[in-house]
């Protein structure tokens, strides 16, 4: 009687942006909390699209920032992103983090542009 052949895959390394992808993941109540409260009362809920995120490089503030983006209130015509610092050790920094901005289909509530929100 002849063994079943043994496995010949081998488990593939993550890359340092899925790893930093799982970090962040870790963290989506305190991102969830931080778009939350720039939402002035106006966002009940978070969602995050993880599938939407990208990497752009940051040259005065680290290696590259990594850009972060959902919906609101389950409005498919909301928005917000967020970009994180990817610190020294190749981790996002959630200390270094702006929201770039939020809108509710026309109304923008929060745009980093212009440091302010609007009502």
């Amino acid at each position: 009687m002849s063994k079943a052949p043994e496995s010949t895959s081998s488990t593939r390394e993550l890359t340092d942006h899925e790893k930093q992808l799982a970090y962040a993941k870790k963290h989506q109540e305190k991102i969830n909390e931080y778009v939350l409260h720039h939402g002035l009362g106006r966002i009940e809920s978070v969602q995050i699209n993880w599938e939407q995120t990208k990497w752009e490089p940051a040259p005065f503030i680290g290696p590259e920032s990594m850009i972060l983006a959902g919906t609101v209130n389950g409005w498919e015509d909301s928005s917000w992103y967020l970009s994180i610092v990817i610190g020294d050790d190749d981790k996002p920094d959630m200390k270094k983090k702006t929201l770039l901005s939020i809108t509710l289909g026309d109304d923008v509530i929060w745009d980093d542009d212009w440091n302010h929100h609007f009502w």
